[in-house]
């Protein structure tokens, strides 16, 4: 692919609307029934060591206190970025229809008759192939 055309390509990606860019990707709790239940477990430990005495109310409150102490650092609350499947299928709708007029209008070659574009899409199964092979497990 030559500069012009990586150019208007790159343009067509950065015109997608920013409503779709805005709802593509989304924070979610890696695991939110864990924090539930470490904070339902705290609560239950402290309730016991009330009803406790001596050396066994010291360890309910020592585990309690340490598993407070990693939820107050954030230990349950990360999160990882998602990307929505649905808002996934609109962008590249947009882009598809995008390099569909670019192509019809003339500014981009068609990839079947672009030497440059068949080259670039060999290298990318190519590589995507010698990535498989080394991700597969050894017997």
């Amino acid at each position: 692919m030559n500069k012009r055309t990586r150019k208007i390509i790159q343009d067509i990606n950065d015109s997608v609307p920013k409503e779709l860019r805005d709802r593509l990707f989304k924070r979610e709790y890696v695991a939110p029934d864990l924090r539930i239940r470490v904070r339902e477990t705290v609560a239950e430990l402290r309730k016991e060591a009330e009803q406790l005495e001596g050396e066994e109310r010291d360890k309910a409150l020592k585990e309690a206190g340490r598993l407070q102490n990693m939820i107050d650092a954030g230990f349950y609350d990360a999160t990882q970025i998602v990307v929505d499947p649905e808002v996934a299928k609109e962008v590249d709708a947009y882009v598809e229809r995008e390099l569909d007029k670019a192509i019809a209008e003339g500014r981009i070659p068609h990839p079947k008759n672009d030497r440059d574009y068949q080259s670039y899409i060999r290298k990318l199964k190519q590589h995507g192939k010698r990535k498989q092979r080394s991700e597969k497990p050894a017997q």
